[in-house]
């Protein structure tokens, strides 16, 4: 139902399978080393709440969150890492509300897939939180934020250091507005260095 919300209050285990309303929460906050199943669903608004997590959780879009319609939120990893991608196969993930990391760390891509993320809203990592594509792999095309959304979006990093290595692109009929400093490189090598693409017609 509209504002409702479900709480994932388990290591790994399955998500409920629903018909989610755009305004309801998905809030997984159990995890400890586990991904829980069941992500191959379109949620509302989906939070990542793992007070009690306790090591890298990997691959959450790679094994299948790949759509919400509303805001995603990362509030705690209890200073571990959640992982979006590692594996060997490139993911993308629709965000139609704002992707926002609020206390946690996240890795867009570890291995040799790439991560897609389109954002029709804004972007903001508050405090010391990270942002990161930890490949190793050069030739591994690093996370990508594609600005997809209507009117103004936003972007606020509140460390810039502390976010590396992705890439932006600004979709025509777009508007990204930079209310931080952005760093896309992770080093000054050259296979690591983020970049920023604008389209025709974007601002």
């Amino acid at each position: 139902a509209s504002g409702g919300t479900y709480q994932h209050n388990m290591n790994g285990g399955a998500l409920t399978t629903a018909t989610w309303n755009a305004n309801s929460t998905c809030n997984v906050a159990g995890v400890t080393n586990t991904l829980p199943t069941g992500l191959g669903q379109t949620f509302g608004h989906f939070t990542w709440n793992c007070t009690g997590q306790t090591a890298t959780v990997s691959n959450l879009v790679g094994s299948g969150l790949v759509n919400v319609a509303g805001n995603f939120t990362v509030s705690s990893t209890n200073g571990q890492i959640l992982n979006f991608n590692n594996s060997g196969t490139n993911s993308t993930i629709t965000f139609g509300g704002n992707f926002a990391i609020t206390n946690g760390n996240v890795d867009l891509a570890s291995a040799v897939g790439s991560t897609t993320i389109n954002v029709a809203g804004n972007i903001s990592v508050a405090g010391t939180s990270t942002l990161d594509s930890s490949t190793t792999n050069a030739t591994t095309v690093n996370g990508t934020f594609v600005i997809n959304g209507t009117g103004v979006q936003t972007i606020n990093l509140a460390t810039p250091a502390n976010c590396k290595y992705y890439n932006i692109t600004i979709n025509s009929g777009s508007t990204l507005q930079l209310l931080s400093n952005v760093g896309l490189s992770k080093n000054n090598n050259a296979p690591f260095r983020g970049t920023l693409t604008v389209n025709s017609g974007a601002v």
